[in-house]
């Protein structure tokens, strides 16, 4: 399974901020004479780096929960979603296209028991 592949969505959009923040001090040391702003810039970027991990987790759960078509994501949620993902990853499924195909299934839930 690939860097950017959807399990992997997470941790790669972690490095890919971090990276962009360390990008984003180097511009700004090069711009601001004084160490004083330097250190608040760099502050505020790395408060807002350690904000995104969680902010995007939440996110994504959010979007897991509406993939399984879900109205809450708790633990029970999450266990359904992890056991998904591990038996797409086994098979090579594509992800879209299962997707789309359960999106197609309009029976009701005690039709499926």
């Amino acid at each position: 399974m690939g860097n950017f592949a959807f399990k992997n969505q997470p941790r790669a959009a972690l490095v890919n901020v971090a990276v962009l923040a360390g990008a984003f001090k180097a511009a700004i040391a090069s711009h601001l004479s004084s160490e004083n702003d330097r250190e608040a810039y760099e502050g505020k970027i790395d408060a807002t780096v350690a904000g995104f991990g969680p902010r995007f987790r939440q996110n994504f759960d959010e979007v897991c929960r509406r993939k399984l078509g879900l109205s809450t994501y708790d633990e029970d949620a999450q266990n359904l979603w992890q056991g998904l993902e591990s038996l797409m990853a086994a098979s090579c499924v594509d992800f879209t296209i299962l997707f789309r195909l359960l999106c197609g299934i309009f029976a009701p839930i005690d039709d499926l028991k």
